[in-house]
């Protein structure tokens, strides 16, 4: 896609530096991190607006901290996504921003901006996720974008800059600072009704002195939202699991709106005990009809007692649960309400993107509304598997899919992972309801009882 013009640059609104939150740059050693990343996770939404821009305009940022250059200069990148309306029409525009601080110049003049329209845009909805990804590398800065309120696909976009002032050379990014803000020019995003979950991760080739990660606080751009847990700090870097030789930084927090009326201190409430099984439910399979939970105020049918998901009946809203296996009863922090993670499956001879859980996870609970899966992980025992198939292991199953009894309504069936429906192996990994056609993964973790 073309770049945008000069002139179009100059249309965009700004992101603005706050001047008393200027950094001199770090006087420990430190490395520059190999790339950094912003995930911002949509929970809950009534409405986003700008203060200066109107509604669902904002900017999603990634900032670098500022650095000093060899000519006394202060300078600064900011990673954006800007959903705005300079054009006319809502769109969205992602930016490369290099600023000279010290003349206030946005790469229009001495430097070098870069910006590509990616899509028409809408404003965002409950289970979004958004991510950018930025990185410098011989002598260039790449942005990586994943946006789900393009109207049309593709829905990932990338822009390559000129590292015009050398935040890679210069060996001075210690720090990632940024979130879900305000459009431009200083102004603030205002979200209802909103619960929204953010997530900064940097990565370096080696362990620096001092890392820091945290929202937006070097920017004037800002939200009406509230931090419920703690938001940033300096980060001690951690090895970086899988990556041999690397370290990594990571926070998250969690923010909501005044209005956000669930009295929970994160978006996800942790102190909702999981049901237990029915009184007297023995080992095996068995049908669950009604069993909720409730995250961030939304329900979701789940097997009791955590029990896996083996099958479903989504037209009435029936679940076949399996407890065939020594599976522990989960607090509720040992369970994933993933609204996002997909994977690319063949389904009926094409090549289908269908919500999973995480890795090493099963499902025990759907909202077919929202689309959230309830997942819960399984630990490796070290048992055997069975029909050789390796723990983890996942197979497509439909369409039209496994059929078995539903053991509450005589001459009925659902779709099953499990094709005898008494408790085997398989449970749900993830689903694609309009097609259906389920995700099985090997379950199989601990001996059965006898």
């Amino acid at each position: 896609m073309p770049c945008l013009s000069k002139d179009a640059l100059a249309l965009i609104p700004k992101p603005i530096g706050n001047p008393g939150l200027y950094e001199s740059g770090n006087t420990g050693s430190f490395v520059a991190p190999v790339n950094a990343e912003l995930d911002v996770h949509i929970l809950q939404i009534g409405s986003v607006s700008d203060s200066k821009q109107g509604r669902a305009q904002f900017t999603l940022q990634l900032n670098s901290n500022p650095h000093p250059g060899a000519n006394g200069n202060q300078y600064w990148t900011q990673f954006v996504q800007t959903n705005d309306l300079s054009g006319g029409q809502q769109q969205s525009v992602l930016c490369t921003w290099n600023i000279n601080l010290t003349t206030q110049d946005y790469g229009l003049t001495d430097g070098d901006t870069q910006c590509v329209l990616t899509s028409d845009a809408w404003g965002p909805l409950p289970g979004d996720t958004a991510s950018l990804v930025a990185y410098a590398s011989g002598g260039n800065l790449t942005l990586a974008a994943v946006l789900p309120w393009a109207i049309t696909t593709p829905d990932a976009y990338s822009v390559v800059t000129p590292d015009v002032y050398g935040l890679e050379a210069s060996r001075t990014w210690y720090s990632i600072d940024g979130g879900m803000l305000g459009a431009g020019n200083g102004s603030i995003a205002t979200f209802t009704k909103s619960c929204v979950s953010t997530t900064l991760t940097a990565l370096f080739n080696a362990v620096p002195v001092n890392a820091y990660v945290g929202p937006g606080v070097i920017t004037l751009e800002t939200n009406n939202l509230q931090s419920v847990n703690t938001p940033f700090g300096m980060c001690a870097p951690q090895g970086a699991e899988g990556v041999f030789n690397y370290s990594s930084c990571t926070a998250t927090f969690d923010q909501v709106s005044s209005d956000y009326t669930q009295g929970q201190k994160a978006c996800y409430p942790g102190d909702t005990p999981v049901p237990p099984l029915p009184p007297g439910q023995s080992q095996g399979a068995f049908e669950d009809d009604g069993t909720n939970m409730t995250f961030a105020g939304t329900n979701a049918h789940v097997c009791p007692g955590g029990a896996l998901l083996i099958g479903v009946d989504a037209q009435n809203n029936r679940f076949l649960c399996s407890n065939a296996f020594l599976l522990p009863q989960p607090a509720t922090t040992d369970l994933t309400v993933d609204t996002a993670t997909h994977q690319t499956f063949t389904v009926g001879g094409n090549n289908v993107s269908v919500h999973v859980c995480p890795t090493t996870s099963a499902m025990i609970g759907w909202n077919q509304d929202k689309d959230w899966l309830i997942c819960r992980t399984l630990n490796i025992s070290g048992f055997v598997p069975v029909s050789g198939q390796n723990f983890g292991a996942v197979t497509v199953d439909g369409p039209p899919g496994a059929q078995v009894p539903e053991p509450s309504h005589g001459g009925v069936n659902m779709h099953s992972c499990d094709t005898k429906g008494n408790g085997g192996p398989l449970a749900m990994f993830g689903i694609q309801a309009s097609l259906n056609a389920f995700i099985c993964i090997n379950s199989e973790i601990t001996p059965r009882l006898n």
